[in-house]
């Protein structure tokens, strides 16, 4: 994956698990720790429609558009989990 897709995903991803920043950091730490990347990434898909095609059969979903699959956002989830771990949560959280 390039790092501009991966750019993407992750800020996808981020905006998605803050609510557009709406949720608390530590809120999001909760549903990082109850949750797998592949459950994440297919809440993701099914909330915002990333795989569904809203025209004729000619339009690309989102994920066929710009070329990524539920393998790539399960990886930028491990990233955004590692960054939020890394910067939310204090020595005594883990």
């Amino acid at each position: 994956m390039d790092q501009k897709l991966g750019d993407m995903l992750d800020a996808m991803i981020d905006s998605w698990l803050t609510s557009h920043g709406d949720i608390p950091r530590t809120q999001a730490l909760e549903i990082l720790d109850e949750k797998t990347n592949e459950d994440l990434a297919d809440e993701l898909i099914e909330d915002y429609g990333l795989d569904e095609r809203y025209s004729d059969d000619d339009y690309q979903s989102h994920m066929e558009k710009y070329k990524y699959t539920k393998d790539d956002l399960i990886e930028a989830f491990a990233r955004v989990r590692a960054w939020h771990n890394e910067n939310f949560r204090s020595d005594s959280d883990e």
